[in-house]
Protein backbone atom coordinates (compact mmCIF):
# COMPACT_ATOMS: atom_id res chain seq x y z
CA UNK A 1 0.00 0.00 0.00
CA UNK A 2 1.32 3.15 -1.07
CA UNK A 3 1.57 6.29 1.41
CA UNK A 4 -0.99 9.38 0.75
CA UNK A 5 0.78 12.70 0.82
CA UNK A 6 -1.35 15.33 2.49
CA UNK A 7 -0.98 18.73 1.29
CA UNK A 8 -1.85 22.20 2.91
CA UNK A 9 -5.27 23.15 4.25
CA UNK A 10 -8.28 22.67 2.50
CA UNK A 11 -9.73 24.69 0.17
CA UNK A 12 -10.73 23.10 -2.64
CA UNK A 13 -11.41 19.29 -2.09
CA UNK A 14 -10.65 16.06 -4.26
CA UNK A 15 -10.81 12.31 -3.88
CA UNK A 16 -7.40 11.61 -3.75
CA UNK A 17 -6.62 7.23 -3.79
CA UNK A 18 -3.79 4.84 -4.31
CA UNK A 19 -5.29 1.95 -4.40
CA UNK A 20 -8.27 0.06 -5.65
CA UNK A 21 -9.44 -1.42 -2.69
CA UNK A 22 -8.93 1.24 -0.54
CA UNK A 23 -11.37 3.66 0.69
CA UNK A 24 -10.93 7.26 -0.71
CA UNK A 25 -9.52 10.06 1.45
CA UNK A 26 -10.56 13.72 1.60
CA UNK A 27 -7.05 15.34 -0.20
CA UNK A 28 -6.16 18.98 0.04
CA UNK A 29 -6.19 20.72 -3.37
CA UNK A 30 -5.32 24.44 -3.01
CA UNK A 31 -1.82 24.25 -3.49
CA UNK A 32 -1.69 21.80 -5.80
CA UNK A 33 0.72 22.07 -8.75
CA UNK A 34 -1.28 19.86 -11.43
CA UNK A 35 1.90 20.95 -14.30
CA UNK A 36 4.14 17.83 -13.80
CA UNK A 37 2.61 14.55 -13.63
CA UNK A 38 0.07 11.86 -14.85
CA UNK A 39 -2.83 12.30 -16.31
CA UNK A 40 -5.66 10.05 -17.02
CA UNK A 41 -8.53 10.71 -19.13
CA UNK A 42 -11.63 8.82 -18.23
CA UNK A 43 -14.14 8.33 -21.05
CA UNK A 44 -17.20 7.71 -18.42
CA UNK A 45 -20.21 6.02 -19.52
CA UNK A 46 -21.67 7.04 -23.05
CA UNK A 47 -24.42 9.82 -22.09
CA UNK A 48 -23.77 9.66 -18.70
CA UNK A 49 -22.12 12.99 -18.46
CA UNK A 50 -19.14 11.37 -15.88
CA UNK A 51 -16.33 11.49 -17.84
CA UNK A 52 -13.39 12.98 -16.15
CA UNK A 53 -9.47 13.63 -15.32
CA UNK A 54 -7.45 11.54 -12.63
CA UNK A 55 -4.02 13.35 -12.01
CA UNK A 56 -1.08 11.55 -10.53
CA UNK A 57 1.51 13.12 -8.99
CA UNK A 58 5.17 12.46 -8.16
CA UNK A 59 4.72 11.30 -4.78
CA UNK A 60 2.05 8.94 -6.32
CA UNK A 61 -0.57 10.42 -5.03
CA UNK A 62 -4.14 9.97 -7.77
CA UNK A 63 -6.42 13.08 -7.52
CA UNK A 64 -9.94 12.05 -8.89
CA UNK A 65 -12.15 14.42 -11.08
CA UNK A 66 -9.18 17.16 -11.47
CA UNK A 67 -11.41 19.15 -13.52
CA UNK A 68 -14.54 19.27 -11.73
CA UNK A 69 -13.13 19.81 -8.71
CA UNK A 70 -11.32 22.72 -9.73
CA UNK A 71 -13.89 24.27 -11.95
CA UNK A 72 -17.21 23.36 -9.72
CA UNK A 73 -18.98 22.07 -13.41
CA UNK A 74 -18.69 18.54 -14.95
CA UNK A 75 -16.53 17.50 -17.83
CA UNK A 76 -18.97 16.51 -19.87
CA UNK A 77 -20.01 13.53 -21.52
CA UNK A 78 -17.37 10.75 -23.07
CA UNK A 79 -13.50 12.09 -22.86
CA UNK A 80 -11.51 10.88 -25.56
CA UNK A 81 -8.11 12.21 -25.36
CA UNK A 82 -5.74 14.46 -24.29
CA UNK A 83 -3.23 16.57 -25.50
CA UNK A 84 -0.82 19.45 -23.99
CA UNK A 85 0.60 22.33 -25.79
CA UNK A 86 3.04 24.40 -23.65
CA UNK A 87 1.13 25.27 -20.35
CA UNK A 88 -1.56 24.18 -21.81
CA UNK A 89 -4.11 20.91 -21.77
CA UNK A 90 -6.60 20.51 -23.96
CA UNK A 91 -9.11 17.75 -23.59
CA UNK A 92 -11.43 16.24 -26.12
CA UNK A 93 -15.05 15.38 -24.98
CA UNK A 94 -15.87 13.29 -27.80
CA UNK A 95 -20.24 13.20 -27.41
CA UNK A 96 -20.18 17.03 -25.92
CA UNK A 97 -18.59 17.97 -29.07
CA UNK A 98 -15.92 20.27 -27.84
CA UNK A 99 -12.54 20.82 -25.97
CA UNK A 100 -11.62 22.17 -23.13
CA UNK A 101 -8.65 24.08 -22.65
CA UNK A 102 -6.87 23.96 -18.97
CA UNK A 103 -3.87 25.89 -17.43
CA UNK A 104 -2.23 22.56 -16.63
CA UNK A 105 -0.56 24.51 -13.38
CA UNK A 106 -3.65 25.18 -11.64
CA UNK A 107 -6.19 22.91 -14.12
CA UNK A 108 -8.22 26.14 -14.54
CA UNK A 109 -10.89 26.54 -17.31
CA UNK A 110 -9.19 29.03 -19.55
CA UNK A 111 -11.68 28.49 -22.93
CA UNK A 112 -14.15 25.99 -24.27
CA UNK A 113 -13.54 25.87 -27.72
CA UNK A 114 -17.55 24.56 -29.65
CA UNK A 115 -17.93 25.22 -33.06
CA UNK A 116 -20.76 23.07 -35.49
CA UNK A 117 -17.43 22.17 -37.94
CA UNK A 118 -17.07 20.14 -34.47
CA UNK A 119 -18.80 17.30 -34.61
CA UNK A 120 -17.01 13.93 -34.20
CA UNK A 121 -13.25 15.18 -32.37
CA UNK A 122 -11.44 12.68 -31.48
CA UNK A 123 -7.20 13.01 -30.96
CA UNK A 124 -5.03 16.26 -30.72
CA UNK A 125 -1.65 17.38 -31.32
CA UNK A 126 0.39 20.35 -31.50
CA UNK A 127 1.24 21.36 -34.88
CA UNK A 128 3.77 24.51 -34.31
CA UNK A 129 3.70 27.31 -31.61
CA UNK A 130 0.92 28.82 -32.89
CA UNK A 131 -1.53 25.83 -33.39
CA UNK A 132 -3.26 22.69 -32.79
CA UNK A 133 -4.38 20.08 -34.86
CA UNK A 134 -7.35 18.41 -33.79
CA UNK A 135 -8.85 15.20 -36.14
CA UNK A 136 -12.75 14.98 -36.47
CA UNK A 137 -15.48 13.04 -38.12
CA UNK A 138 -17.04 9.75 -38.23
CA UNK A 139 -17.00 9.23 -41.69
CA UNK A 140 -15.19 11.77 -44.34
CA UNK A 141 -12.82 13.16 -41.78
CA UNK A 142 -10.82 16.51 -41.63
CA UNK A 143 -7.81 17.90 -39.24
CA UNK A 144 -9.44 20.71 -37.26
CA UNK A 145 -6.71 24.08 -36.95
CA UNK A 146 -6.90 25.89 -33.07
CA UNK A 147 -5.22 29.41 -32.48
CA UNK A 148 -3.15 28.62 -29.33
CA UNK A 149 -3.56 32.01 -28.25
CA UNK A 150 -7.20 32.73 -28.75
CA UNK A 151 -8.47 29.60 -29.31
CA UNK A 152 -10.62 29.82 -32.54
CA UNK A 153 -10.53 27.69 -35.14
CA UNK A 154 -8.34 29.18 -38.33
CA UNK A 155 -9.31 26.42 -41.30
CA UNK A 156 -10.11 22.58 -41.59
CA UNK A 157 -7.95 20.36 -43.59
CA UNK A 158 -9.77 17.65 -45.54
CA UNK A 159 -8.13 13.85 -44.53
CA UNK A 160 -9.54 10.50 -44.77
CA UNK A 161 -12.31 8.72 -43.18
CA UNK A 162 -12.84 8.65 -39.19
CA UNK A 163 -9.64 10.03 -38.64
CA UNK A 164 -8.16 9.09 -35.00
CA UNK A 165 -4.18 9.78 -33.93
CA UNK A 166 -2.07 12.41 -35.01
CA UNK A 167 1.40 12.35 -34.79
CA UNK A 168 4.13 15.21 -35.45
CA UNK A 169 6.89 14.00 -37.72
CA UNK A 170 9.46 16.79 -38.51
CA UNK A 171 7.60 19.56 -40.19
CA UNK A 172 4.59 17.31 -40.65
CA UNK A 173 1.50 15.79 -39.22
CA UNK A 174 0.43 12.77 -39.47
CA UNK A 175 -2.86 11.54 -39.12
CA UNK A 176 -4.41 7.79 -39.25
CA UNK A 177 -7.42 7.32 -40.43
CA UNK A 178 -9.16 4.48 -38.98
CA UNK A 179 -12.82 4.43 -40.87
CA UNK A 180 -15.14 5.72 -38.22
CA UNK A 181 -18.73 3.84 -38.91
CA UNK A 182 -16.97 2.77 -42.58
CA UNK A 183 -13.43 1.98 -43.19
CA UNK A 184 -10.38 3.30 -44.53
CA UNK A 185 -7.14 2.27 -44.80
CA UNK A 186 -4.88 5.00 -44.96
CA UNK A 187 -2.50 8.15 -43.35
CA UNK A 188 -2.98 11.09 -44.40
CA UNK A 189 0.30 13.75 -44.19
CA UNK A 190 0.11 17.21 -43.36
CA UNK A 191 2.86 20.15 -44.19
CA UNK A 192 2.40 22.13 -41.62
CA UNK A 193 3.74 24.94 -43.40
CA UNK A 194 1.43 24.84 -46.12
CA UNK A 195 -1.61 23.36 -44.03
CA UNK A 196 -1.78 20.80 -46.90
CA UNK A 197 -1.72 16.90 -47.61
CA UNK A 198 1.21 16.44 -49.30
CA UNK A 199 0.63 12.39 -49.34
CA UNK A 200 -2.16 9.51 -48.52
CA UNK A 201 -0.22 6.69 -47.74
CA UNK A 202 -2.33 3.07 -48.39
CA UNK A 203 -1.92 0.55 -45.51
CA UNK A 204 -4.23 -2.22 -44.06
CA UNK A 205 -7.37 -1.83 -42.50
CA UNK A 206 -8.58 0.78 -39.76
CA UNK A 207 -5.40 2.61 -39.16
CA UNK A 208 -5.74 3.45 -35.21
CA UNK A 209 -2.68 4.07 -33.71
CA UNK A 210 1.42 5.16 -34.03
CA UNK A 211 4.58 5.74 -32.39
CA UNK A 212 7.44 7.21 -33.41
CA UNK A 213 10.41 5.11 -32.13
CA UNK A 214 14.15 6.74 -31.43
CA UNK A 215 15.29 6.79 -35.24
CA UNK A 216 11.73 8.93 -35.79
CA UNK A 217 10.87 5.67 -37.97
CA UNK A 218 6.72 5.50 -37.50
CA UNK A 219 5.15 2.55 -36.78
CA UNK A 220 1.08 2.04 -36.97
CA UNK A 221 -1.05 -0.19 -36.17
CA UNK A 222 -3.89 -1.50 -37.74
CA UNK A 223 -6.69 -3.18 -36.17
CA UNK A 224 -7.66 -5.13 -39.26
CA UNK A 225 -12.16 -4.83 -40.10
CA UNK A 226 -14.63 -7.16 -39.46
CA UNK A 227 -15.86 -7.96 -43.07
CA UNK A 228 -19.72 -8.12 -44.03
CA UNK A 229 -21.94 -9.02 -46.99
CA UNK A 230 -24.59 -7.39 -48.67
CA UNK A 231 -27.02 -8.07 -45.73
CA UNK A 232 -24.87 -7.59 -43.05
CA UNK A 233 -23.94 -10.85 -42.33
CA UNK A 234 -20.14 -11.40 -40.93
CA UNK A 235 -18.23 -13.07 -43.87
CA UNK A 236 -14.82 -12.91 -41.90
CA UNK A 237 -12.09 -10.40 -40.49
CA UNK A 238 -9.14 -8.70 -41.92
CA UNK A 239 -5.74 -8.83 -40.46
CA UNK A 240 -4.53 -6.83 -37.87
CA UNK A 241 -0.86 -5.56 -38.84
CA UNK A 242 1.33 -2.97 -38.05
CA UNK A 243 3.54 -1.29 -40.26
CA UNK A 244 6.82 0.71 -40.71
CA UNK A 245 6.60 3.72 -42.47
CA UNK A 246 9.08 6.40 -44.08
CA UNK A 247 7.14 9.46 -43.96
CA UNK A 248 9.27 11.06 -45.79
CA UNK A 249 9.40 9.52 -48.79
CA UNK A 250 5.90 7.16 -47.72
CA UNK A 251 7.12 3.83 -48.73
CA UNK A 252 6.33 0.80 -46.17
CA UNK A 253 9.79 -0.45 -44.56
CA UNK A 254 8.22 -3.77 -43.58
CA UNK A 255 4.54 -5.06 -42.31
CA UNK A 256 4.16 -7.37 -40.08
CA UNK A 257 0.18 -9.85 -38.81
CA UNK A 258 -0.12 -9.37 -35.38
CA UNK A 259 -2.50 -12.08 -34.07
CA UNK A 260 -4.70 -14.14 -35.83
CA UNK A 261 -7.62 -13.45 -38.16
CA UNK A 262 -10.17 -11.96 -35.50
CA UNK A 263 -7.94 -10.10 -33.49
CA UNK A 264 -8.14 -6.49 -33.19
CA UNK A 265 -5.95 -4.86 -30.96
CA UNK A 266 -6.30 -1.48 -29.50
CA UNK A 267 -3.44 -0.08 -28.17
CA UNK A 268 0.54 0.38 -28.79
CA UNK A 269 2.87 2.20 -27.06
CA UNK A 270 7.19 2.00 -27.66
CA UNK A 271 9.60 1.85 -25.01
CA UNK A 272 12.80 3.98 -25.81
CA UNK A 273 15.23 2.02 -23.78
CA UNK A 274 14.14 -1.49 -24.72
CA UNK A 275 13.20 -0.33 -28.38
CA UNK A 276 10.29 -2.63 -28.00
CA UNK A 277 6.74 -1.57 -29.03
CA UNK A 278 4.05 -2.68 -26.79
CA UNK A 279 0.20 -4.30 -27.97
CA UNK A 280 -2.74 -4.62 -26.29
CA UNK A 281 -4.34 -7.61 -27.80
CA UNK A 282 -6.20 -8.81 -25.18
CA UNK A 283 -2.86 -9.67 -23.53
CA UNK A 284 0.41 -7.78 -23.71
CA UNK A 285 2.70 -8.68 -26.60
CA UNK A 286 6.17 -6.88 -27.45
CA UNK A 287 7.50 -6.12 -30.79
CA UNK A 288 11.38 -5.58 -31.40
CA UNK A 289 11.87 -2.47 -34.28
CA UNK A 290 14.91 -3.72 -34.82
CA UNK A 291 13.90 -7.42 -35.84
CA UNK A 292 9.90 -7.25 -36.51
CA UNK A 293 10.16 -9.63 -38.59
CA UNK A 294 10.85 -12.08 -35.80
CA UNK A 295 7.31 -11.48 -34.80
CA UNK A 296 6.02 -10.75 -31.69
CA UNK A 297 6.42 -12.30 -27.80
CA UNK A 298 3.35 -12.52 -25.05
CA UNK A 299 4.57 -11.05 -21.80
CA UNK A 300 1.58 -10.62 -20.44
CA UNK A 301 -1.90 -12.55 -20.10
CA UNK A 302 -3.53 -9.82 -18.25
CA UNK A 303 -7.02 -7.88 -20.69
CA UNK A 304 -5.88 -4.32 -20.63
CA UNK A 305 -7.73 -1.69 -22.60
CA UNK A 306 -5.14 0.80 -23.58
CA UNK A 307 -1.28 1.09 -22.84
CA UNK A 308 1.09 3.99 -22.84
CA UNK A 309 4.91 5.09 -22.30
CA UNK A 310 6.17 7.01 -19.39
CA UNK A 311 9.37 8.28 -20.82
CA UNK A 312 10.36 10.12 -17.28
CA UNK A 313 10.34 7.10 -16.12
CA UNK A 314 10.42 4.56 -18.06
CA UNK A 315 7.70 2.09 -17.21
CA UNK A 316 4.56 1.46 -19.02
CA UNK A 317 1.23 2.23 -17.79
CA UNK A 318 -2.17 0.18 -18.79
CA UNK A 319 -5.59 0.90 -18.01
CA UNK A 320 -8.12 -1.86 -17.24
CA UNK A 321 -10.97 -2.89 -19.38
CA UNK A 322 -13.94 -0.93 -18.00
CA UNK A 323 -17.61 -1.76 -17.30
CA UNK A 324 -18.48 1.46 -17.95
CA UNK A 325 -20.63 1.62 -14.31
CA UNK A 326 -17.59 1.85 -11.82
CA UNK A 327 -14.11 3.37 -11.25
CA UNK A 328 -11.54 1.36 -12.70
CA UNK A 329 -7.81 0.79 -12.47
CA UNK A 330 -4.41 1.84 -14.02
CA UNK A 331 -1.32 -0.49 -13.53
CA UNK A 332 2.20 0.70 -13.72
CA UNK A 333 3.94 -1.83 -15.39
CA UNK A 334 7.93 -2.79 -15.62
CA UNK A 335 10.14 -4.08 -18.25
CA UNK A 336 8.90 -7.48 -18.32
CA UNK A 337 5.43 -6.53 -17.83
CA UNK A 338 5.05 -7.10 -13.77
CA UNK A 339 2.80 -4.38 -12.25
CA UNK A 340 4.64 -2.26 -9.77
CA UNK A 341 1.41 -0.78 -8.59
CA UNK A 342 -2.41 0.25 -9.44
CA UNK A 343 -4.44 3.03 -8.60
CA UNK A 344 -8.13 3.96 -9.07
CA UNK A 345 -9.08 6.45 -11.52
CA UNK A 346 -12.24 7.61 -13.01
CA UNK A 347 -14.94 5.47 -15.15
CA UNK A 348 -13.03 3.93 -18.39
CA UNK A 349 -10.06 4.95 -18.40
CA UNK A 350 -8.59 5.07 -21.91
CA UNK A 351 -5.50 6.97 -22.62
CA UNK A 352 -2.72 8.47 -20.09
CA UNK A 353 -0.64 11.74 -21.02
CA UNK A 354 2.72 12.75 -19.14
CA UNK A 355 4.36 15.77 -18.51
CA UNK A 356 7.68 16.26 -16.96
Amino acid sequence: MKKISFLALAAVLCLCSCDKDEDPVICDTSSTDYSKGAYVVNEGAFQGNNASITFYDKSASAYESVFSTVNGTDLGDVAQSMAIGADQGYIVVNNSFKVEVVNLATFERVATIVDPTIDYPRFMVEADDNSMYLSNGSFAGSVIIIDKDDHSISGSIPVGGGPEKLVKVGDQVVVANSGGWGLDSTISVIDVASETVTNTIELSHRPIDMELDNDNRLWVLCSGATLFDADWNVIGNSMAQIHEVDVASGNVIHTVDIGVEGDHPSSIAFDEVTELIWVVNGGLHTLDTNDPNAGWTEISTTTYNSIDYNSGTGDMWATEVPDFTSANSVSILDGNGTVVSTFQAGIAPRQVVFRD
